[in-house]
C-alpha cells in the first residue's frame, strides 16, 4: 500500500495507524505483520529495491556500452 501508492512512510507514524498495528498485534492474525515506520522505510525497502534491481539486470546487460538509461516514475513497479 505505501509503495503502490505512493504514501510518505511519516503516514506510519499516524495516532490512527499505531492504533491499526497495535489492534493487529494484539489479536494475532495468522500470518500478517504489521508495517512499522522503520521496517517501511529500511528493511521492507531495501528488500524491493534489491529485487527489482534483480529484474533489471538483464536489461542492463543489453544496454551495457549503448549510451541509454532506465528512466521510471516508479508507477508500475510493485
Amino acid at each position: 500500500m505505501f509503495y503502490n501508492e505512493g504514501l510518505v512512510f511519516d503516514l506510519a507514524r499516524n495516532p490512527h495507524y499505531k492504533k491499526y498495528y497495535q489492534f493487529v498485534d494484539v489479536n494475532k492474525i495468522d500470518g500478517y505483520v504489521s508495517l512499522r515506520y522503520n521496517k517501511l522505510r529500511k528493511t521492507l525497502l531495501k528488500k524491493d529495491i534489491n529485487y527489482v534491481e534483480g529484474l533489471l539486470v538483464p536489461l542492463k546487460l543489453t544496454l551495457k556500452g549503448k549510451r541509454l538509461k532506465i528512466v521510471s516514475d516508479g508507477c508500475g513497479l510493485f
